[in-house]
């Protein structure tokens, strides 16, 4: 479930994404999506939604109309789905966290592929950090790792030998 300043959004098994008006607590509208949703998330202004799907597919879709925009961002070969979504503040990106040990964050007007991020577990949350410069992931083995996109590296690390880390 997420949610933009005037709805929430929530996806079922069956590839439903319902939006919920929480003031008056009503379903407003559904769409309906091609396959089972994972992780939903709309972008700051509240005017797109993106959905990981449990497969290789993270779609998109106009939040007013509800139609889907023409192309999916979609890595060959990741068999498994993504986890979690962001938005970059500017809007520009979207992080997707993947159950194969790893995030991609992708340029998504482009459809291309700007960083991908490498892990030792499935990546459970992810985040933008300092305006978009940083990016954060936290996964099943209870760490969160933190890329700097200008350097093009790793450059934190935080573990909690206790908990999983939600960011």
């Amino acid at each position: 479930m997420c949610s933009s300043d005037l709805l929430l959004a929530s996806a079922d098994a069956g590839g439903a994404i319902k939006f919920w008006d929480p003031k008056a607590s009503k379903l407003e509208r559904e769409i309906r999506a091609s396959e089972e949703l994972q992780a939903l998330a709309f972008n700051l202004n509240g005017t797109m939604l993106a959905g990981g799907t449990t497969g290789e597919l993270v779609r998109l879709w106009y939040v007013a109309s509800g139609k889907p925009l023409m192309k999916d961002l979609r890595v060959p070969g990741t068999a498994l789905g993504a986890t979690s979504l962001a938005w970059s503040p500017d809007g520009r990106f979207l992080l997707a966290g993947r159950e194969n040990k790893g995030a991609e964050n992708w340029d998504w007007r482009k459809g291309a592929l700007a960083d991908t991020l490498f892990t030792q577990s499935a990546v459970r949350s992810v985040g933008f950090l300092n305006g978009g410069r940083y990016l954060q992931a936290g996964g099943d083995d209870r760490t969160v790792k933190i890329w700097d996109r200008v350097v093009g590296k790793m450059v934190g690390y935080m573990f909690d030998q206790y908990e999983q880390i939600v960011l």
